[in-house]
């Protein structure tokens, strides 16, 4: 086996590499993150091209809920800005609430 001429230059050089290697790993973690957001974004964006409008039906303050998810689920800021409001919906009282009960918080598909 050659021996090394400087082996405190390799070891130098290897680590140089290497903090080069985490810088640009941080810069791609940081783009794939903005791009993931984005794409959530934009897919629930384009299901409403297609009449398919995620609702809010749940009890509480929904200002309440778009901040927790701000908060848990930095991903989903974006999608959560396209969700509407049932209680805002432009409709009867006693519609929105047949719509909450049969919703059920969410926990019911029709």
């Amino acid at each position: 086996m050659p021996e090394l001429q400087d082996p405190v230059a390799v070891i130098n050089s290897l680590k140089a590499r290497i903090a080069e290697l985490e810088r640009q790993l941080q810069i791609e973690r940081a783009a794939a993150k903005e791009d993931h957001e984005a794409a959530v974004h934009s897919s629930v964006r384009h299901l409403r091209l297609h009449c398919v409008i995620p609702l809010y039906v749940g009890d509480e303050d929904f200002d309440t809920v778009r901040a927790e998810v701000r908060k848990s689920s930095p991903l989903l800021v974006g999608a959560i800005e396209e969700v509407w409001n049932l209680r805002d919906a432009p409709i009867p009282e006693n519609a929105k609430a047949a719509l909450f009960a049969a919703a059920n918080k969410g926990m019911d598909r029709w």
